[in-house]
């Protein structure tokens, strides 16, 4: 009994220590903070005296330490920060869809805001942990392949998006830091996605025309002009806009602007986009411009071409 009593105070002993060391680590860490606006954080695994465990409770705080952009706490203990919900966290199909059409449009701003959007989104769940954000990203991966393959936008080599989010759960200080480098990830994977299409199309269509039209069909959102479009293919301007009419029969800008309207008219059925996004995706700067072009087009407004459709599914 003497014996089992002495076990209990150790250990209350023990627990004591444990706790006073905890508590004078908080207070140093917090007042280094409040003094260089620096946020700390430190991640402490199980404990034992056996040396043989040392890998295991190395790769505890290694694991714990990835936590730190999701817990506010400044000293993270294994396993309470790390307890997994075991279901996946599902990113709503609006946003997926509005990320996507700001991918093919052409406002940097709007694809920022769009990715920022998602990540936050992810980022709000009280059950986040660093696998459950990675297994989140995937479904942007996913969705972005897909939709790009079906519009066939993706490059003849598909191109699939890697963030490296590892590499930023490592380098990174903070959250916002975070944000930067996987938005900075996000649009380099844009740019290379593009020009690799850009390059596969150019190289395997033959005609100069052929080319500019699939050119045009593809980039129909950037600020492209007939002498632009002329250099790409290696007309004399003059010779092309003559060779591209007799082709299509429509002069470089209508044809231009019909390929715009005609995208404007699958958003309007297929999302929940405001018109002024709209305009921008298809690159059409002004919304009232836009809506002007589009009635002279359809005979209807956009927002009448929109009801109209949402009252014939609705029949």
């Amino acid at each position: 009994m003497t014996s089992h009593k002495c076990c209990i105070a150790s250990a209350r002993a023990e627990y004591g220590s444990l706790l006073s060391l905890t508590k004078n680590l908080l207070g140093e860490l917090e007042g280094y903070q409040q003094k260089s606006g620096i946020r700390l954080c430190l991640s402490i695994s199980d404990t034992t005296n056996l040396p043989q465990s040392l890998p295991e409770l190395y790769k505890q705080s290694m694991e714990l330490f990835l936590h730190r952009f999701f817990h506010p706490d400044t000293i993270l203990f294994y396993p309470a920060a790390v307890s997994e919900d075991p279901f996946p966290i599902m990113i709503p199909g609006a946003m997926l869809e509005s990320l996507y059409h700001s991918f093919v449009g052409n406002s940097r701003f709007d694809l920022r805001q769009n990715f920022l959007k998602i990540l936050r989104y992810i980022v709000g769940f009280s059950s986040i942990t660093p696998q459950l954000f990675h297994q989140a990203l995937e479904q942007i991966s996913d969705y972005l392949a897909v939709s790009l393959i079906r519009a066939d936008l993706m490059p003849a080599q598909p191109i699939r998006l890697n963030l490296n989010v590892q590499e930023g759960f490592i380098i990174c200080r903070d959250l916002e830091d975070l944000y930067r480098f996987l938005v900075s990830s996000f649009m380099q994977y844009r740019n290379t996605v593009f020009a690799k299409n850009n390059a596969d199309v150019i190289e395997s269509i033959h005609s100069p025309i052929d080319r500019a039209i699939t050119y045009i069909d593809q980039n129909y959102y950037k600020e492209l002009d007939l002498v632009l479009l002329s250099q790409l293919v290696s007309m004399n301007s003059s010779y092309f806009s003559s060779q591209f009419k007799k082709k299509t029969g429509l002069s470089f800008s209508t044809y231009l602007q019909n390929v715009r309207l005609e995208k404007a008219k699958n958003m309007l059925l297929h999302s929940d986009q405001k018109l002024h996004e709209i305009s921008t995706a298809i690159g059409i700067g002004n919304v009232k411009y836009f809506c002007r072009l589009f009635k002279n087009y359809t005979g209807v407004t956009p927002t009448e071409y929109r009801m109209q459709f949402h009252a014939t599914d609705s029949g």
